[in-house]
């Protein structure tokens, strides 16, 4: 899991670039599962198997990722139970993650806790960001929206217009 976070977190802050898109909703294939992603003028969607990275092209490593977890995949019951402590076991979020706040959004037509944070993931600048997973049959869709500290992002509030495949 931690290997396909950090290529994809890779790609978007010095790897391959995605090629910018018109603005529309365009598919995040998340194995059985497609997401429907809004990429708006300055953003791009890079797919890869399992995983899709919306980038901000305007400011460095402002992104959100999308992946899957297996519900039986190890780390994973933690995700029910204690999220926060996923997400400081998986090491995504480097060595120094400080949770800042917890609150709810709309993602996918339900309600669904979001972890905010300030970390230095591996290879990036300090980062505030934020952290969800949603149960999705046997996955997790999990979200990790990365942003510059103090930046005035709204990443959140794309969450609320990504939609799925059939909507």
């Amino acid at each position: 899991m931690k290997g396909r976070f950090v290529a994809v977190l890779l790609m978007a802050c010095g790897g391959t670039q995605p090629s910018p898109a018109p603005v529309s909703l365009q598919p995040c294939a998340l194995g059985s599962f497609t997401l429907q992603v809004p990429v708006d003028h300055g953003f791009a969607l890079a797919a890869g198997e399992d995983a899709c990275l919306l980038v901000d092209e305007r400011e460095e490593a402002t992104l959100v990722s999308f992946a899957t977890l297996a519900s039986d995949a190890e780390g994973a019951p933690r995700l029910e139970s204690d999220p926060r402590r996923f997400w400081q076991e998986s090491g995504l979020l480097g060595e120094d993650l400080r949770f800042t706040g917890r609150g709810e959004l709309e993602w996918l037509g339900e309600a669904t806790r979001v972890d905010r944070f300030v970390a230095t993931p591996e290879g990036l600048p300090p980062r505030a960001g934020f952290a969800l997973a949603s149960r999705r049959g046997s996955s997790y869709l999990l979200v990790l929206g990365l942003h510059a500290p103090g930046a005035g992002t709204n990443l959140e509030g794309l969450l609320s217009q990504v939609g799925t495949a059939g909507d």
